[in-house]
């Protein structure tokens, strides 16, 4: 009798416990610990190692957003290239430059890092699998050398969410993945919004980096607000991920560039690609990750204004943040091409 009375007081306390377990992971609701990526930099625009929790404040509104720990952005291991090769960009010049910031950017890397070789126009093309192997990755990027493969619409939207999607189906971890976005920012064919492509790239924590190689020469883009327009798409998508966005032409290009910048592109051909590459490679390594406390009054809306203010480095330096942040919610269904 005393062993049935021991055998269910231990099953009783097993039960208890098993409860409060289950009880004490259900009160920790996912979606309020987010992690972000965020860009800081001194007055100089240079990266600050050595940052704290205490070198941070969360709010949204006026409700402050509880930081739980910060620590550098994980290195990036697994970086898919997305190239646009839509007709827009079916010229020389912007041939050759990114196809070399490409090479440059393999070349710069430190040899273990993976990368993988995508394409688009209204579809997306994988033509190099993730893997470390330089000779492979040149082949794939050479291979789009020939001005016949630079044609019809641009599905930029779609690419992006067919890149994201096919990091997760490898099961890559998100802060150690990326992807580099090179393209005019021309979007005509998605079927996906703007808005799809941003809530399924911020939740999924993967980190975008942009190159955004549209001229100023109004013969092709008339009128300097398209010119800024796209700038500002390129910036809002690479920031907002926690990456760096970074361009080919100057945002405001002189005006003697805008009727004739033929001088620039030699220069910009042959003294600013290593530089590109080195600002990639710089801005990969610079991020910080917050993991943050978000308050459960904010499950309930659609998306939410995350504002960072950044104080001083360990140094003393001025901290300044690349942007504020936006939160998405956790669960998304969006689908690509």
């Amino acid at each position: 009798m005393r062993k049935v009375i021991r055998k269910f007081v231990l099953l009783a306390i097993a039960i208890v416990i098993s409860a409060m377990t289950f009880s004490l992971g259900a009160q920790e609701n996912p979606c309020l610990v987010r992690k972000i990526h965020v860009q800081v930099e001194d007055q100089a625009g240079n990266p600050i190692p050595g940052l704290t929790a205490a070198s941070f404040k969360a709010t949204i509104g006026k409700v402050e957003v509880p930081i739980r720990r910060v620590e550098p952005s994980p290195p990036l291991a697994n970086l898919l290239l997305l190239l646009d090769t839509s007709g827009s960009r079916n010229d020389v010049f912007t041939m050759r430059s990114s196809l070399l910031i490409e090479k440059e950017l393999i070349n710069q890397s430190p040899r273990e890092t993976r990368y993988a070789s995508f394409a688009f126009m209204e579809e997306t093309y994988l033509d190099q699998d993730f893997t470390s192997d330089r000779k492979l990755l040149d082949d794939a990027i050479q291979k789009y050398s020939a001005r016949s493969m630079w044609r019809g619409p641009s599905a930029m939207y779609d690419a992006l969410i067919f890149s994201i999607n096919h990091i997760q189906r490898l099961g890559l971890p998100p802060g150690n993945s990326g992807i580099v976005l090179i393209t005019d920012g021309g979007e005509n064919d998605s079927h996906n919004n703007l808005r799809k492509t941003e809530d399924l790239l911020n939740s999924s924590g993967i980190r975008l980096f942009t190159v955004a190689t549209i001229s100023p020469d109004p013969a092709r883009f008339p009128g300097a607000p398209r010119f800024r327009q796209i700038h500002e798409l390129l910036d809002r998508l690479a920031n907002n991920s926690g990456g760096v966005s970074i361009w080919l032409w100057p945002k405001d290009p002189p005006k003697e560039f805008r009727n004739s910048h033929r001088e620039y592109e030699v220069e910009a051909e042959f003294n600013k690609i290593r530089e590109i590459a080195a600002d990639l490679i710089r801005g990969m390594a610079s991020g910080y990750e917050l993991e943050l406390d978000l308050p459960s009054s904010v499950v309930k809306r659609l998306d939410w204004k995350l504002e960072i203010a950044a104080g001083y480095g360990p140094s003393g330096q001025r901290v300044s943040l690349r942007y504020a942040p936006r939160l998405f919610p956790c669960h998304t269904s969006t689908t690509g091409n």
